[in-house]
């Protein structure tokens, strides 16, 4: 989502991401907790106050 994909549809078409049923499933875990916000006809973005948090949280498991 970070990186300018905003549908499910655009992530389960990428390698290694899992089903359509798990990347489905994570969208709405990470929407629930807030991480994700709904913007319309299946797009989900991340709300502007949890970039920086994401990006943080990305880096510090990053190898």
């Amino acid at each position: 989502m970070l990186s300018g994909r905003t549908t499910t549809a655009e992530l389960t078409a990428l390698d290694d991401v899992g089903t359509s049923g798990q990347v489905y499933h994570h969208v709405r875990a990470l929407t629930a907790a807030g991480w994700l916000r709904s913007a319309g006809r299946g797009a989900v973005q991340v709300p502007a106050e949890r970039v920086v948090p994401a990006w943080v949280a990305l880096a510090l498991v990053a190898p």
